[in-house]
């Protein structure tokens, strides 16, 4: 259970997973959803502030992580705001 919000490092597989759990594609929205869902996140976890930004700890976490699977070739932005799996992150 987690009892912090998780460092970039721990979302990776899980990111990748919840997006590969959406059917290959999710919005940002869709994604934080369902990475929350599969992980089992705490509402008191998931709804940490960043700062005065308007975002959530998480949701700041999650965007760096999604920009690293992309980046290692995992993920692509087939669309403002929806990320993709790619054959990559497929196996």
């Amino acid at each position: 259970m987690w009892t912090r919000v998780p460092t970039f490092d721990e979302l990776v597989w899980p990111s990748l997973l919840a997006i590969r759990a959406n059917g290959g594609s999710a919005t940002i929205t869709e994604h934080a959803d369902r990475l929350i869902e599969r992980e089992r996140v705490p509402e008191e976890i998931a709804a940490v502030p960043h700062g005065d930004t308007g975002r959530t700890e998480l949701e700041y976490r999650l965007a760096w992580t999604r920009t690293g699977l992309k980046r290692g070739g995992f993920l692509e932005n087939s669309g403002r705001g929806v990320w993709t799996v790619t054959e990559l992150g497929e196996t």
